[in-house]
């Protein structure tokens, strides 16, 4: 699946602004909107400051805490530990994923140290921004197979497989991967208001000054 077959993966768009890639630079100027930014805000807040922990249901301790410990979270019901500050961040990476709401989709790339030879511990939950993504791969059966990477200066494209990835996506409809925005039941009022911003400033800088009036001399 090429980055514009991906645009045509969701029969039921027919915004060409709003089809995937062109839809995430669309969805970055709305975000900076203040109403829009405060309903992204409302949904996202209360997820990133709720209490996390690991449940440890149905799993030995050692290996609860060694999830817990690599997240730098504490096992649900043990209050005798501390999270482990490690190089994974929870809070940053949660605060990454939630930004899925704004693009439809968000990708983690999980990055393992395995250099004991025995553990893989998690070292890295790497956010590949919509912005980078050069194409989703999906098979025969719209399940996502992985993602190229846009490199930053010149190379080769990336190729991330799925096993790597966390994919967050908001309301996905069966091969579209790139998910439904939150902001996209509000496109059409925010491009009229955007229109009207520009257009009301057009006016005032016009005719804020007053129409200067002239009497030619006898």
């Amino acid at each position: 699946m090429s980055s514009w077959d991906a645009a045509y993966a969701d029969l039921i768009e027919w915004v060409p602004e709003l089809l995937w890639p062109t839809s995430v630079t669309t969805y970055s100027m709305m975000r900076t909107d203040p109403q829009l930014r405060s309903v992204i805000q409302a949904y996202s807040l209360p997820i990133r400051r709720a209490a996390w922990s690991v449940d440890p249901t149905g799993c030995r301790p050692e290996v609860a805490a060694f999830v817990a410990d690599n997240l730098g979270l504490t096992v649900l019901g043990d209050d005798t530990t501390r999270p482990r500050r490690g190089p994974v961040r929870f809070a940053e990476a949660n605060r990454l994923a939630m930004l899925h709401l704004v693009f439809g989709h968000l990708p983690l790339e999980k990055v393992y140290d395995t250099s004991d030879g025995e553990t893989a511990r998690l070292v890295r939950l790497a956010e590949r921004m919509p912005q980078t993504i050069g194409a989703i791969k999906l098979d025969d059966h719209d399940d996502l197979v992985g993602i190229e990477q846009t490199p930053r200066l010149g190379g080769s494209m990336t190729m991330i497989p799925r096993s790597a990835l966390v994919w967050f996506a908001h309301e996905r409809e069966g091969g579209a991967w790139q998910g439904r925005s939150l902001l996209r039941d509000s496109y059409g009022a925010w491009l009229i208001k955007r229109e009207m911003w520009r257009v009301n400033a057009t006016s005032l800088r016009r005719n804020g000054m007053g129409v200067p009036v002239v009497q030619a001399p006898p």
